[in-house]
C-alpha cells in the first residue's frame, strides 16, 4: 500500500507525489453517504456518493474491467461544491435526517460526521482482483472500499467499517512500515 496522509518529513527526504483523489477528500467532513440506486450507474456496476460538507460530492464507483491485471475497479468522480442551496440540498445536509431518507446500512452511520484524515490506495489487485482503497478518519476509524468483481460483467463496491486495535504506520523512504499497539 502506499501511505498518504498527515505524513512527517525530514528536510533533506521530498513528500510523496499526492493525487487529485487525495486532495479533494483528506480534512473533509462526511456530511452523508448516499448508496446509489441501478438507475444512477451504468449496469453492472455499483455506486457510493460521499456528500461532503462543503456541498460537494464524491462519486465512487465500483466497475468491471476487461483486461489488465485488475478484474474490478473504483472510479472516483467529483460534483463540484454548488453555490446555490436548492430545498432538496438543504433537506441532505441537514443535521437530522428526513423520514424519507433512511439509514441503510451500520456504515452510513459510521462514516457520516467524521473527518477524512488521510486516503491509502493499494498498488496491486487484492485477493479478488478488484481494486482497495482505505480511508482513514480522525476519530480512528478506517473505511475499507474494495471493488469485488461478480462473473466479468459485474461489479460489486465492498465496504467495510474498522476500528484496529494496532495501527500501521508507514515511515518514509527506506524505513518501511512497522505496526504500533
Amino acid at each position: 500500500m502506499t501511505r498518504y496522509g498527515d505524513a512527517f518529513f525530514l528536510p533533506q527526504e521530498t513528500p510523496e507525489p499526492r493525487t487529485r483523489l487525495q486532495e479533494t477528500l483528506e480534512g473533509q467532513q462526511v456530511a452523508r453517504l448516499r448508496f446509489l440506486g441501478a438507475d444512477d450507474v451504468p449496469a453492472g456496476w455499483t455506486g457510493c456518493a460521499f456528500m461532503l460538507t462543503t456541498s460537494g460530492i464524491m462519486v465512487l464507483m465500483a466497475a468491471p474491467v476487461l483486461d489488465g491485471p485488475y478484474l474490478a475497479r473504483l472510479l472516483w468522480r467529483k460534483v463540484e461544491e454548488q453555490s446555490i442551496w436548492t430545498r432538496t440540498m438543504e433537506r441532505r445536509f441537514r443535521r437530522d435526517r428526513a423520514p424519507d431518507d433512511p439509514v441503510e446500512s451500520d456504515v452510513q452511520r459510521r462514516v457520516e460526521g467524521e473527518v477524512i484524515r488521510g486516503v491509502l490506495v493499494e498498488a496491486a489487485p487484492n485477493a479478488h482482483g478488484g481494486e482497495q482503497t482505505r480511508i482513514e478518519f480522525v476519530g480512528g476509524g478506517i473505511l475499507l472500499i474494495r471493488a469485488v468483481p461478480v462473473g466479468s460483467k459485474r461489479a460489486d463496491l465492498d465496504l467495510e467499517w474498522t476500528r484496529p486495535s494496532e495501527r500501521l504506520v508507514i515511515l518514509p523512504g527506506e524505513y518501511g512500515a512497522r505496526r504500533e499497539n
